[in-house]
């Protein structure tokens, strides 16, 4: 990683850039995703990253951004480039593969606290190219808020473009998701988690929407969500509820 933060009570990251970085992740023995590799990487620390950029790196099995077991994560007015054109500046991808994730949180919960922010992401005014599995991978968090991001998916109709597992509570709104070049690929998949709300979101392209699973409790819908009855699929046994969904 380029920056490593062990057990720092509050780091930030403000007004950098971060251009054509190439981060080759390992995978440990039981092939999971590198959590200590990447190129801002934090554990047990409140960790806040705003006014960057991060253009034409390459960030395989790691992420641009990722925390692990931490107290706390803001991201934003933030962009996540692959390549090209920004302002007069033409910027070049480094590395021959595609990025795993632009930000990844994992085990956030164990932090989590009742009456302060422990535990908690928030996303704001966030740019996301393509070229990525994930824009954001969330693995246990008290709560997730994404609020003003845009998001291009491009790279695989494997991965959905946000995922959400083992959260309590979830907020999506005012956002814009929409895919380049594949079809079939979720701008939302949700698993094991207790509720999502998803506020004036606008799906574009062939995004299929949101995709329920594990034992996902239930989906709150606001303005979202108005183009087909195949725009939420649902995959878990135990079910979920779904509140306020218009079909068109």
């Amino acid at each position: 990683s380029l920056f490593w933060f062990n057990a720092v009570q509050q780091a930030i990251i403000r007004d950098c850039r971060f251009i054509g970085l190439s981060v080759n992740g390992t995978e440990d023995a039981t092939f999971a995703l590198n959590k200590w590799q990447g190129i801002v990487v934090a554990r047990q620390t409140e960790m806040i990253v705003e006014k960057t950029l991060f253009s034409g790196c390459a960030t395989r099995n790691c992420s641009n951004v990722q925390i692990d077991d931490g107290a706390s994560l803001v991201v934003r007015d933030t962009q996540f480039n692959d390549f090209g054109l920004q302002g007069a500046t033409n910027y070049v991808k480094i590395g021959d593969f595609p990025n795993t994730y632009w930000i990844r949180a994992t085990n956030m919960a164990a932090r989590a606290q009742l009456h302060d922010n422990r535990g908690s992401i928030v996303i704001d005014n966030v740019a996301f190219d393509e070229a990525v599995g994930h824009a954001v991978y969330v693995d246990g968090a008290r709560s997730v808020e994404i609020n003003h991001m845009s998001s291009i998916i491009g790279n695989s109709d494997l991965f959905p473009n946000i995922y959400l597992k083992n959260v309590r509570h979830s907020t999506i709104r005012n956002s814009h998701i929409k895919t380049a070049n594949y079809a079939g690929t979720y701008g939302i998949e949700a698993n094991n988690c207790k509720l999502v709300e998803v506020q004036k979101v606008d799906f574009a392209g062939n995004v299929r929407y949101i995709i329920l699973s594990g034992t996902t409790q239930r989906l709150r819908l606001n303005d979202s969500l108005r183009a087909s009855e195949a725009a939420i699929t649902v995959t878990n046994t135990a079910g979920a509820t779904i509140e306020g969904y218009t079909v068109a």
